[in-house]
């Protein structure tokens, strides 16, 4: 402690400021009252960093699970999407290819082509009607299953990289928050672990510090990993709703081909059906 002529020390301590009168006993303050209140204005500022800590970790997380809820929300939304459109598409498909034949049979009797008793010319001409019509159904089939094909690839792909997007938000979030947290840490560490060493000398006072210093950053450590763990479950919650939402389309896209299919070759039947036994009544569409 430095003592000036007037025999006056002035004892600085952060923003104090606490004279000490030689010539006044009642106004004494021993070094050892000085020390513990530095020591409490160091254990206030470690309080108040891991109340800093916590509430930028806080923050992060809620961002975190935000971004999670959008993130599924949008999966399950762009996916239910595409489902209704194969399922939809299928479903016309499927009534185009019945009334394909019902126009067939129109074609026929429009001709007043009598397939029991008429003559091979009118046979040759309703073979020949009939070839085009399973041509026909046979490419809007194909053309059908190509069109579901593209659109659930098409689907998959949008939805797995908005999926990646989301992720590396997430990721992103969360990093910027641990990187915040951690070098606030350090600073605060550091200030704290000096604080004291200014004050007083000594082992006790480098260890004191360094206890206060290593708290901090306990403290951090403690933040960042919450913060690690709801990350963690957030991005697993959206590969989990990802990988369910696409076996789903990929489950719907096969449906509807096998859909198409069977229609295909319940209107060849029809149509061989036809030629054997003349013109049946028009069916419905499955």
């Amino acid at each position: 402690m430095r003592v000036f002529p007037c025999h006056r020390s002035i004892v600085r301590g952060r923003n104090r400021c606490i004279n000490v009168d030689d010539r006044d006993s009642n106004t004494s303050t021993s070094i050892e009252d000085l020390d513990a209140l530095i020591e409490s204005d160091r254990h206030a500022a470690a309080i108040i960093a891991k109340a800093v800590f916590d509430q930028q970790v806080l923050t992060a997380i809620h961002s975190v699970t935000e971004a999670n809820r959008l993130a599924t929300a949008r999966i399950m939304a762009d996916t239910r999407v595409t489902c209704t459109k194969i399922t939809t598409d299928a479903i016309v498909c499927c009534a185009e290819l019945a009334g394909t034949v019902d126009a067939l049979v129109s074609e026929i009797r429009h001709h007043g082509i009598d397939l029991a008793s008429t003559s091979e010319e009118g046979l040759a001409l309703v073979a020949e009607i009939a070839k085009n019509t399973r041509q026909e159904i046979t490419e809007s089939s194909e053309n059908a299953v190509e069109v579901i094909e593209r659109q659930a690839h098409n689907a998959i792909h949008l939805i797995a990289k908005n999926a990646e997007n989301a992720v590396e938000d997430i990721k992103a979030i969360a990093d910027e928050a641990a990187r915040r947290v951690i070098s606030n840490a350090r600073e605060a560490a550091r200030k704290i672990a000096e604080s004291k060493e200014t004050h007083r000398t000594g082992d006790s006072a480098r260890t004191d510090g360094q206890a206060a210093a290593a708290k901090v950053s306990a403290d951090a450590d403690s933040a960042t990993l919450r913060l690690t763990t709801r990350t963690k479950d957030a991005i697993e919650d959206i590969e989990q709703c990802l990988e369910s939402t696409l076996q789903e389309l990929a489950d719907v896209a096969d449906d509807a081909q096998r859909r198409i299919y069977a229609a295909r070759d319940q209107a060849i039947d029809r149509i061989g059906s036809l030629l054997k036994s003349g013109p049946d009544p028009p069916s419905d569409a499955d």
